[in-house]
Order: structure tokens, then sequence, then C-alpha cells
């Protein structure tokens, strides 16, 4: 159903995840990933100062990619995140392919330099087929119940945003998930063979992560398998009744 992938990601959180692009830390990534390929660089991350006044400042954020920057794996001040991005002449894969490429790179990460995880959080987004312009407004008229003024004229760019709480098996504990479902029209371009290509489509993206109350240091890497396991195959039947719906 998803034509175009956009990205996938995945989030570790954890406490004092940021780490300063010092010659040591680096020297154990570059160890770490040795057989990955991966290379380290910095990006610019936005820190909310409190004293002695409140204002915000930016700092080197340390991050691991791939040469083609299809991957990007990120030590931010509290999540430690994955994710694999849409580059042209690439495979996305599947989201099983994501699983157990991230379970690999969380191996050798937390191996090289450990941490305790707090929270976990698996996303995914993507565009579906082209449509006619008559039938992106039936997609519209199947989610909404639209107020008059938007029944006569037709939104051609709208967004909605689900969100509920399931209890799940991690391993041996139970744990609450948010699942949050976003099903919007948007327009920009993709590039197909080298060129951009303007687009309207309809986006599908998900979100799903650990019960953010639950503070506990508590996740290990024996966890991650498990939590996305059980997040892909949400998404996918989520997507499959997404299917039926607009195909009705």
């Amino acid at each position: 159903m998803i034509d175009y992938l956009t990205s996938y990601q995945f989030g570790f959180y954890a406490p004092d995840t940021h780490k300063e692009p010092e010659p040591e830390i680096i020297g154990r990534l570059l160890d770490a990933f040795k057989g990955k390929g991966f290379i380290p660089t910095t990006g610019r991350e936005l820190e909310i100062v409190t004293e002695p006044s409140l204002r915000s400042k930016t700092r080197l954020e340390l991050q691991m990619i791939s040469p083609d920057q299809e991957w990007n794996l990120a030590f931010e001040r509290h999540r430690l995140l994955l994710k694999k991005q849409n580059v042209p002449g690439t495979e996305m894969g599947s989201a099983d392919d994501f699983r157990k490429e991230t379970e690999e790179v969380f191996r050798l990460l937390l191996d090289a330099v450990p941490f305790s995880g707090t929270r976990l959080s698996f996303a995914s987004k993507g565009l579906l087929s082209e449509m006619s312009p008559e039938k992106l407004a039936e997609v519209n008229k199947r989610i909404f119940n639209s107020i008059p003024f938007y029944a006569q004229n037709l939104a051609h760019q709208w967004t909605t945003r689900n969100v509920a709480r399931v209890d799940v098996s991690i391993g041996e504990r139970t744990e609450t998930l948010n699942v949050i479902t976003d099903i919007n029209r948007v327009q920009g371009t993709i590039q197909r063979d080298g060129e951009p290509v303007p687009f309207d489509r309809i986006e599908i993206a998900f979100d799903i992560n650990t019960y953010q109350e639950n503070t506990d240091q508590r996740f290990g890497v024996g966890d991650i398998g498990f939590f996305l396991k059980v997040a892909v195959e949400k998404s996918k039947e989520i997507l499959k009744e997404i299917e039926k719906h607009l195909n009705e």
C-alpha cells in the first residue's frame, strides 16, 4: 500500500545520552562500527538554559552516519536516535529489515557505550500511491465529517492524528504503548531518476512509543528486538485497516 517510504527511525531514551565529539568516544565508536562503515560527524543541538536567565544556545551534537547519509545515529540530549531515510539509488527495505538492522546497530553501540533506557520508540513515514483528484476528495470524506464550509470547499491539505494506549508484552514485562497514527494529505517533491517530481498524495505516519510517565531505567539491548517486533506488527495491522477503510 505504501508506494514511497520516506523514513524509519528508532529512539532509545536514557539520561545523559549527549556525548561531546571528543577523540576518546569517537575512537570507541569507530572501532564498534568498523564493519558498518559509519563515520563521525556533528550537528547542531538546541539547548534551553535556565540559569542565570532563560535563554537558548546551541552545542555540537555527535552523530555517526553512513557515507551516503542513508543512516544517521545521533547522540541527542536524552535520546539515541537511529534514522534511515530514503536516498536516491538505494532500497529502503521493509520495516522488518529496519528492525533487524537496528538490533545489530544497538548491540554494537551499547556494548561500546553502555546506557540503560527509560523509553523506546519506533516511527515510520511513507506516501500512498498516486490518486486522482476525485479519489483524494473521496479519501477526505471518508476521514472527516466536514463542517459545511469544507464540504463545499474541499481542503487541498489536511491532517488527522489518533493516539491510543495499549498494553503489550515486551520480554517478561508488560508495557503501555502510545500508538499514534497520522493520515495527511501533503504536497512536495520526491526524487525520481535524479530529478525532483512534484506530488500530491496521502501520507501515513506512525509513532509507537512506550508510556512517557514511566521513567524507570529498565531497557537494555535485549528489549529492543521485542519492542520493535511489537511496534512493527502494530503498524502493519493499522495500515491494513486504513487500506480497507479507504477502499470500502
